[in-house]
C-alpha cells in the first residue's frame, strides 16, 4: 500500500534532500556524506506525480536548462541525449538507474534475534573483518544493525545517509555468507530502529541488482519512484 504520511512526489523530494547538500536554489554542492564530493552532475526522481529534477551548483545555466528541457519532454526523457549534453561540460564517469522505495510506515517490530545487534562503540570490533570501513565512520553510519555469527557481523544494514525527515539505507553482505536471508533480517531491524527515531526509512538500488529487489519484495516496502542520476570525472580536465 503507498506510504501514508506522504504523496510519492513528497517522498521523492525528501530523499533528494537526503541524498545531497543543496544550495538555495536547490542546486547540488555534494552528497550528503562525509566526504562530500561533489561528482552527480544530475538527479532525476520519476514519480507518477512528475520528475524532481537536480543538477550540480556549477553547471552553466544554459546546459542546465538544457537539462530540464529534456526531462519535461512528455515520458521520454533520453538518458543517452542527457548524457551527450553532460559530455560537453565534463566527461560522464557513470550512469546509475534504478527504484526507490520506502519502508512501511507502521511496521511491525522484528522478532527478537540474538543474531542481529545493534552495533555502536562498544562493540564495533564485530565490524572488523569485513566492514572496517563502517567501522572507521561509525558515528555518521548510525543506526547499524549487524546480522553476527560468532564474534564478526557477516551482514551490515546502516545509514547511508541522513536529514532531518529521513535516512537512506546501506545494506551489504560478506559474499560467503549471500543467499541466507541474512540481508532481509538486517535491512527490517534498521527499518524499524530508523522509525523509532521519528526518521522515514529510504531504500534504493539499481535495476541491475535483483538481489537488492528481492530483499525489498520480501520487506513489503513501497515503491514510489525511480532514481536516475549521472556522476562526472571532474579530475579529469
Amino acid at each position: 500500500m503507498p506510504y501514508a504520511a506522504y504523496d510519492d512526489a513528497e517522498l521523492m523530494r525528501i530523499q533528494s534532500e537526503t541524498l545531497y547538500l543543496l544550495d538555495g536554489r536547490r542546486r547540488i554542492i555534494g552528497i550528503n556524506e562525509p566526504s562530500q564530493a561533489a561528482e552527480t552532475a544530475v538527479f532525476v526522481g520519476t514519480t507518477r506525480f512528475g520528475r524532481e529534477v537536480l543538477v550540480a551548483a556549477d553547471m552553466p545555466d544554459p546546459m542546465e536548462e538544457e537539462l530540464r528541457m529534456q526531462c519535461e519532454r512528455g515520458t521520454n526523457m533520453s538518458i543517452v541525449q542527457m548524457s551527450k549534453t553532460i559530455e560537453t561540460y565534463m566527461p560522464v564517469k557513470q550512469i546509475w538507474v534504478g527504484p526507490a522505495y520506502v519502508f512501511p510506515d507502521k511496521p511491525i517490530e522484528p522478532a527478537a534475534d540474538p543474531g542481529i545487534v545493534f552495533i555502536d562503540q562498544s562493540n564495533a570490533d564485530l565490524l572488523e573483518t569485513y566492514f572496517s570501513e563502517i567501522k572507521s565512520e561509525l558515528e555518521e553510519r548510525l543506526p547499524v544493525i549487524g546480522c553476527v555469527i560468532g564474534d564478526t557481523a557477516v551482514s551490515v544494514c546502516c545509514s547511508a545517509r541522513t536529514s532531518a525527515k529521513a535516512a537512506e539505507a546501506s545494506l551489504s553482505t560478506a559474499s560467503d555468507f549471500r543467499g541466507r536471508g541474512l540481508a532481509a533480517k538486517a535491512a527490517a531491524r534498521w527499518g524499524w530502529e530508523i522509525r523509532r527515531l521519528g526518521r522515514i526509512p529510504l531504500y534504493s538500488t539499481a535495476w541491475d541488482n535483483l538481489s537488492s529487489q528481492r530483499i525489498a519484495r520480501k520487506l513489503d516496502l513501497y515503491q514510489y519512484g525511480t532514481d536516475f542520476h549521472i556522476t562526472i570525472q571532474r579530475n579529469r580536465l
